[in-house]
């Protein structure tokens, strides 16, 4: 951000109230587009909004592409009333650019939690009212017990319909989004790209960040095969190698 760029006071007056931060390399990328994901923390984090359950990220249909680090940050802000969802409420779509009408939106439903603004009256606001799913096909089953658990903390969800399948295959990318939200783990090497993890893919982010931590490597040097289900030595050594219980030599086999 050059000092003669039209918004440069602007971008330093946001990120020192904690609205904005820049990237981890140093910049801001000031012509990038933001993400609806991206739009949310920063409200979230420049409001100090109260600390939320992660349950009422029940609300939405799609909350497993919640990336990891923003789910206690879009659990405020779902409570707090800033949220409005157009068509349907219950599809966040964290990842898609957001519109200039939805930045309206959300910033009056934010002078609104400030006391700035009159409430409206609006089917599209998302109401903090869900709860957790049911899990309606875990009870009695071996595992109900971590099951639920982790359905509390949100590193777990079920279906639209409450279910859970305890008994399905676990795909790699649902294993990974579960690594995500469970361990936020910090990366250890630069991330690669797949030919099968397409921009936009709704565990883009959690597949980056299970590979730079090695809880994960690729199928192939092109391939991440995100549909693959997982084999129970493979989530072993995965663990076993992200959390550093290896010296790194069997890691690729994860």
């Amino acid at each position: 951000v050059a000092a003669n760029f039209w918004g440069a006071a602007t971008i330093a007056e946001t990120t020192r109230m904690g609205f904005l931060a820049g990237y981890p390399d140093g910049s801001f990328r000031p012509n990038n587009n933001l993400t609806r994901v991206e739009a949310l923390l920063a409200l979230s984090n420049g409001l100090k909004l109260p600390p939320a359950s992660l349950n009422v990220l029940a609300a939405y249909g799609d909350r497993a592409q919640i990336p990891s680090y923003a789910a206690a940050s879009l659990a405020a802000a779902t409570t707090q009333k800033i949220v409005v969802n157009y068509p349907q409420t219950n599809r966040l779509r964290p990842l898609e650019v957001i519109t200039r009408a939805e930045v309206a939106t959300w910033i009056y439903q934010a002078l609104v939690y400030q006391n700035q603004a009159p409430a409206i009256n609006s089917q599209y606001i998302v109401q903090p009212t869900a709860t957790a799913p049911a899990l309606s096909d875990v009870g009695g089953h071996w595992a109900e017990s971590f099951i639920r658990a982790l359905a509390d903390r949100g590193i777990l969800t079920g279906s639209d319909s409450g279910a859970f399948e305890p008994d399905g295959q676990m795909p790699r990318a649902q294993f990974a989004a579960i690594v995500a939200r469970a361990f936020n783990p910090a990366p250890e090497r630069p991330g690669k790209s797949f030919i099968d993890v397409p921009a936009g893919f709704w565990a883009e982010s959690a597949i980056q960040q299970a590979y730079c931590a090695h809880f994960l490597s690729g199928t192939s040097e092109t391939t991440f095969s995100p549909y693959e289900p997982m084999q129970k030595f493979q989530v072993a050594i995965a663990l076993a190698s992200g959390l550093d219980w290896l010296d790194g030599t069997v890691a690729d086999l994860a």
